[in-house]
């Protein structure tokens, strides 16, 4: 008997002994035997790096861009993130899972513009290199559907509820100011204290997604990926600056948001499964009123309409692992 029928001849006893002994394995696309599992749900455990951007803007000056009368820009560059989800599966094709994001302490920077002359030049800003993340949470839940099944791959359709939370807080730095009256421009400049509190600032944004998702596997491999569309539910922020002893709070109207992800995994003889993926959230200009208090005196004034803006946007790349259960 040659070589190549010997082979074959082996082959075929070892694959009608797996399909006679329970539960089949498969052989896929490279040649790779894999374990199909039983298990019904999956835990993922990764570890991350962020980097975010956001934009409160005060509408009602002379300023650039609608009007501006004032625009902070926060900037995290590096923030380590953790991220645990869990996946079920509830029927033959539909899948019940929740995903959380936590992001904390980083090096970050903000920016405080002014725009209180009577043309579209700056008349105050400050600078806060002492700037720290406080936290990022951004958590998930809901259904996913297979829509598409060929086999090697595969389209889900996945729609549920988000909510994203991301706070800052701004040390010390460095101003340039005006004088007001009478009116010098650009006259004052100093340093704030070190390690002096001076602006804390927090974005909230619930919101409704739905978007597809793709899968295709070569072998041990899988390249997945997709996007995502929603609409924010009753966004909101908070902006209090302790030096001057005031605080606002602005109430955004619904806008759509999106997002995308393009990730890899390499499934282990033991159905564990190394994950390593790239995220992308985008948060629009947001605008709606905005509610000013001043501390000291207690006195309160809303400005309704588009008085306000904010946005975020947020860049992930993480790893980790899957287990199912």
């Amino acid at each position: 008997m040659s070589g190549s029928r010997r082979l074959l001849l082996l082959l075929s006893v070892v694959l009608a002994s797996h399909l006679t002994a329970g539960e089949p394995r498969l052989v896929d696309a490279m040649n790779v035997i894999v374990e199909p599992s039983s298990k019904k749900s999956l835990l993922t455990f990764g570890v991350g790096h962020l980097q975010a951007s956001a934009n409160e803007v005060v509408y009602g000056g002379p300023g650039p861009g609608d009007g501006k009368l004032s625009e902070l820009n926060w900037k995290t560059q590096h923030a380590v993130t953790l991220q645990i989800g869990v996946t079920r599966n509830l029927l033959p094709r539909i899948d019940l899972f929740a995903n959380g994001t936590y992001g904390y302490e980083a090096n970050s920077e903000m920016v405080d513009t002014d725009w209180l002359g009577f043309d579209a030049n700056w008349t105050d800003r400050s600078r806060h290199p002492d700037t720290s993340l406080e936290h990022y949470v951004q958590g998930d839940v809901g259904l996913s559907w297979l829509a598409l099944d060929r086999g090697s791959w595969q389209l889900f359709l996945r729609g549920g509820f988000r909510y994203t939370d991301i706070a800052w807080a701004a040390h010390g730095g460095s101003y340039v100011y005006s004088t007001f009256p009478p009116f010098t421009f650009r006259d004052q400049q100093g340093n704030f204290p070190n390690g002096a509190l001076g602006i804390a600032y927090r974005q909230k944004i619930p919101g409704v997604f739905l978007g597809p998702q793709f899968s295709c596997a070569l072998g041990r491999l899988t390249l997945r990926g997709g996007g995502l569309a929603g609409m924010s539910i009753s966004p909101s922020d908070r902006d209090r600056h302790w030096a001057a002893g005031s605080i606002f709070v602005e109430e955004f109207d619904q806008q759509v948001f999106f997002g995308g992800n393009v990730g890899l995994d390499y499934t282990l003889e033991n159905a564990l499964t190394l994950f390593f993926e790239g995220v992308y959230d985008k948060f629009p200009l947001m605008k709606g009123s905005s509610q000013f208090t001043d501390l000291a005196t207690g006195e309160t004034q809303l400005e309704g309409g588009a008085a306000a803006g904010a946005s975020l946007e947020t860049w992930q790349i993480r790893g980790g692992v899957k287990l199912p259960f």
